[in-house]
Formats: C-alpha cells, structure tokens, sequence
C-alpha cells in the first residue's frame, strides 16, 4: 500500500539527500543512509537515501541553520566512510 497525504499525492517513504557534510553530520548522530544511487541516468549527482525520522528533521534544520555541532574527527571519519561507499556505488555502476 502508498502512502498518501490529504490532496491524494504520493508521500515519499524515504528523504533524498544529496550533500555530503549534511549526510556526513548525519551519520556522526548514529544516521545512516540505507541505500545510494544516481539522481538520475545521466547525473553525476548521487543521492543518499534514509528512512523519515523526528531526530533526523531537528539535526537538519540545525545543520542548515548553523547551529549544530559535531565531533570534529567523528565527522571527518564519517565523510571518509561515505565517500567510499559512494566510490563503491559508482564502480559497481560503472563495471
């Protein structure tokens, strides 16, 4: 079954994100991408793609508006740690 709003629209079960620090943040508070993939066929732009949560909307509301901290070398270990799985993602798309 769909998931639908009041106007009868499809909701998205899933939020796309596609900047890297913010999924890097997200990813320092225990928030991990379930699935990577293209935003289209011929993009070059990838999206990381998580399941909706109430503690995953306030942590990006504070990374947009420049309020939120994080550990310096948790969010540096993060980065490296999706930049190889989207490395991963690309070559196995690539072969």
């Amino acid at each position: 079954m769909e998931n639908v709003s009041k106007e009868g629209q499809p909701v998205s079960t899933v939020i796309r994100l596609s900047d890297l620090p913010l999924c890097a943040s997200l990813a320092t508070f225990g928030i991990f991408p379930v699935f990577i993939a293209p935003q289209d066929e011929n993009s070059r732009r990838w999206e990381f793609s998580y399941p909706p949560s109430k503690e995953m909307g306030g942590i990006i509301t504070q990374y947009w508006n420049r309020a939120l901290a994080v550990e310096p070398q948790a969010f540096a270990l993060n980065l490296k740690l999706l930049k190889g799985r989207l490395y991963d993602a690309q070559s196995r798309r690539a072969s």
